[in-house]
């Protein structure tokens, strides 16, 4: 697979990189950090790391079009700092990552998860 993204830098130079994304955010949706907002392909995986704030943001759409999917729809919990509470966050084929349940926004904290998903090929 060819990848036109900026991998993160890795202290084991053989593991599997994960991809910078932050280019993908929308609506207003941020990166808490330079390294909270990425993704590893591993074989017929997806590991999605995230870490965003929602302070400005104007949607619950967080990114949109990021290039590396997973097969189908994908919905599983994530961290509201705001609250302490688990939120369900959903990625779909296309590259489309959204939380539910908060409203319209802006989202004063940040949504955190990690997770292991199902890659399109």
């Amino acid at each position: 697979m060819s990848l036109d993204l900026p991998a993160i830098s890795q202290p084991f130079p053989d593991a599997l990189p994960f991809f910078d994304i932050r280019q993908f955010l929308a609506n207003g949706w941020t990166s808490a950090g330079a390294y909270t907002f990425a993704v590893r392909p591993d074989g017929n995986a997806l590991d999605l790391m995230l870490r965003v704030r929602g302070d400005n943001a104007t949607s619950s759409a967080i990114a949109e079009g990021i290039p590396i999917s997973p097969a189908y729809a994908v919905r599983f919990q994530g961290h509201y700092s705001e609250t302490g509470e688990s939120v369900w966050i959903s990625m779909s084929g296309v590259g489309r990552l959204v939380v539910s349940g908060l409203g319209g926004g802006p989202f004063p904290g940040e949504i955190s998860a990690i997770v292991r998903m199902p890659m399109k090929k």
